[in-house]
């Protein structure tokens, strides 16, 4: 997956992928949010949801890429 390289964006607080085909809505990667968490956990919002401290923890702890 290329979110490796937006790793670098700590000022990017919300993010939409709605349209994008890794998203749940396009049936795309499985565990998508936790995915997407793990590798920018400074969002705070996500497809417009807002992302959860509770959310971010677990996704830290799911052996994913």
């Amino acid at each position: 997956m290329e979110l490796g390289y937006m790793t670098g964006l700590r000022n990017l607080k919300s993010l939409n992928l709605g349209e994008n085909p890794i998203s749940a809505e396009q049936g795309g990667i499985p565990f998508y949010r936790s995915v997407v968490l793990k590798h920018l956990p400074w969002l705070e919002k996500l497809d417009d949801q807002p992302v959860t401290y509770d959310e971010v923890q677990m996704a830290m702890q799911i052996d994913i890429e």
